[in-house]
C-alpha cells in the first residue's frame, strides 16, 4: 500500500505534460488509498464503541434490576416489620429518646 511518503511534493514536473498528470493522478490515488484506510479505521471505532456501549448497557440493567430487587426485598421486610437495620435504628432512637443510651 502507498503511503504519505510516496506523495509526489517538490519533485513534480515542471512542465504541463504527460509526467505532471502522471504524478498528480498518483497523488490523488494515494491519497484516496490513505482516506480509505482512515475510513475503515473509523468504521472499526464505531463498530467497537457500539459493541462496548452495548456491553455497558446490559451490565447496566443487570446492576439496576438487582438493586431493584433488594430495594423491593428491604421494603418488605420493613412493611412486616422484620428489617434488622430499620428495628436496630428505631430501637436505638426510642431508648436515646428515653434517656436509657
Amino acid at each position: 500500500m502507498a503511503s504519505a511518503s510516496d506523495i509526489v511534493t517538490d519533485g513534480f514536473s515542471t512542465v504541463l505534460d504527460e509526467n505532471f498528470r502522471n504524478q498528480l493522478v498518483g497523488n490523488f490515488k494515494i491519497i484516496k488509498a490513505l482516506l480509505g484506510g482512515i475510513d475503515g479505521l473509523a468504521d472499526k471505532v464505531d463498530t467497537d464503541t457500539d459493541a462496548k456501549v452495548k456491553d455497558l448497557q446490559v451490565e447496566l440493567e443487570a446492576n439496576l434490576d438487582k438493586q431493584l430487587k433488594q430495594l423491593g426485598a428491604r421494603i418488605n421486610r420493613i412493611v412486616v416489620g422484620t428489617d434488622d437495620e430499620s428495628i436496630r435504628i428505631v430501637v436505638t432512637e426510642i431508648l436515646q429518646e428515653k434517656g436509657v443510651i
